[in-house]
């Protein structure tokens, strides 16, 4: 790529019963769009974008080296039909002229980013449930580590009361949902890829995964 891609987008592909998550960064890793659709929206975004990193939470095929990587849990919390959908996604993006990662010739890039697997490689242990409040928290704390810009998760505890907790009140507003955490986690290894190759490592030759921070 001649030159620096105009922003870096994560997706989260959902399933046939559920909405997949877009989120786009730009170079400051700020957070430019965001929203939940069904496919045809999410190819309806990416089409009108001259020159950006797309990173996917699914293999772009099923194969020897995805059948590798499911056993250890890379591609964990995802169920067949969200793979289906994940594979459909990378297909019609490539029809599209967005080419394997790294391709430094083409504007659009596509590249495999398991969101699972991407959160356990940053904390060097295996995450908290995704899907759980605490795991939410986990994993938004993370990316504001990592210097995407989001709320700090740590403001939730601030607002908590004994008069809300028992009401059910929880301040959630500013909390990222598990599928556009996915997504957001998709969105920081695209512009990894763009900014910081050297942080990523490759399993497969074809799946990146963040490196954590040097301590």
């Amino acid at each position: 790529m001649d030159s620096q891609p105009a922003v870096y987008i994560g997706i989260e592909p959902g399933s046939s019963h559920k909405a997949g998550a877009l989120v786009v960064l730009d170079d400051h890793q700020t957070i430019q769009a965001q929203g939940r659709g069904d496919l045809a929206g999410v190819l309806a975004f990416t089409a009108g974008v001259a020159s950006a990193v797309v990173a996917v939470n699914a293999p772009a095929q099923a194969g020897p080296v995805e059948s590798d990587v499911l056993e250890p849990g890379v591609w964990s919390y995802q169920t067949p039909a969200a793979l289906r959908r994940g594979q459909e996604l990378h297909r019609r993006l490539a029809g599209m002229g967005y080419s394997a990662y790294p391709a430094p010739d083409s504007q659009r890039q596509i590249l495999q980013a398991p969101a699972e697997a991407a959160y356990k490689s940053l904390l060097e242990q295996r995450p908290l449930e995704p899907h759980t409040l605490e795991g939410r928290l986990q994993r938004q704390l993370v990316l504001a580590d990592c210097g995407v810009k989001v709320p700090d998760a740590m403001d939730f505890f601030e607002e908590i009361t004994r008069w809300r907790l028992l009401r059910g009140l929880l301040p959630l507003e500013k909390i990222f949902s598990a599928d556009e955490l996915n997504a957001l986690i998709c969105a920081h290894v695209a512009w990894r890829a763009a900014h910081q190759p050297e942080s990523l490592r490759w399993q497969g030759g074809q799946i990146a995964l963040p490196l954590p921070a040097q301590r």
